[in-house]
C-alpha cells in the first residue's frame, strides 16, 4: 500500500469512527486502498449504515465510482 492508499484508508476509518451514529461493531469495518480505488467489507445491521459508510467512503474518493460496495447487511 503506497502512502496515498494509506491515506485514504485513514481518512475514511476516521470519518466513520467520528460519527457517533455508528455501533462499534462498524469501526472495524475493512477498508481496502489499492491505486486510489477503495473497498469496503463487512457487515452492518441496516441499510442507512451502508449508505452512511458508503457515503464517507465517496466522500474522502470524491467519486463513487472509486469505491466498491462489498458491505453485507445483517437482518
Amino acid at each position: 500500500m503506497n502512502d496515498p492508499d494509506k491515506e485514504i484508508t485513514r481518512s475514511i476509518r476516521q470519518a466513520i469512527i467520528a460519527d457517533k451514529s455508528l455501533p462499534t461493531y462498524a469501526h472495524d469495518m475493512k477498508i481496502i486502498s489499492q491505486n486510489g480505488m477503495v473497498t469496503l467489507e463487512g457487515p452492518v445491521m441496516s441499510d442507512d449504515e451502508k449508505k452512511a459508510v458508503m457515503a464517507k467512503a465517496v466522500a474522502v474518493t470524491h467519486s463513487p465510482d472509486k469505491v466498491t460496495d462489498q458491505i453485507s447487511v445483517k437482518r
